[in-house]
């Protein structure tokens, strides 16, 4: 990736025990790269957790219903096993007034068949609630356990203290 976000900052943080640490932040896809095949497109890419992003402080869990990546993953599957039909996808970013990072992120999807008619799509996940319209809206936290982020200059504290600074604070 070569474009950082507006309010891109980057912390290696520790996580869980306090014996393994993480970048709390990844350069998030709004669309996933499997839907947009866009990498490095700016007007796609805002500052976002990895535990928001793919699942877990480290690498990706797709079982985590607070993650972007467990939606996608299922969305993708349902559009595989519905080869005629399409996806109609949006994601916002929610910001609170002039803040840089997204406190939230909005996922709003909906299938359509080949007559035109918006199929209802819910592929699991808690957060799903269903419109009118049969859009489903799913509302994410842009959030990490480990850190406190100032939302309006993008920079952040770790919350979790290494086991060196835990073994101090016991002495």
């Amino acid at each position: 990736m070569t474009y950082d976000p507006v309010g891109w900052h980057n912390y290696k943080f520790f996580y869980g025990d306090g014996k393994k640490e993480a970048w709390l932040m990844s350069q998030g896809h709004l669309i996933g790269y499997q839907f947009s095949g866009l990498n490095d497109e700016k007007k796609n890419l805002v500052p976002m957790t990895n535990w928001l992003n793919a699942g877990t402080y480290y690498g990706t869990d797709n079982t985590n219903q607070e993650s972007m990546l467990y939606y996608e993953n299922r969305l993708d599957s349902w559009l595989a096993n519905h080869p005629n039909y399409y996806l109609d996808y949006k994601v916002t970013p929610i910001y609170q007034k002039d803040e840089l990072i997204p406190r939230q992120i909005e996922l709003q999807y909906v299938g359509i068949d080949e007559k035109g008619k918006l199929l209802e799509i819910k592929v699991g996940g808690s957060k799903e609630k269903v419109d009118q319209y049969s859009v489903t809206h799913v509302v994410l936290d842009n959030v990490s356990a480990n850190a406190e982020i100032n939302y309006l200059d993008g920079t952040a504290k770790n919350t979790v203290k290494n086991k060196e600074e835990k073994a101090k604070k016991r002495s």
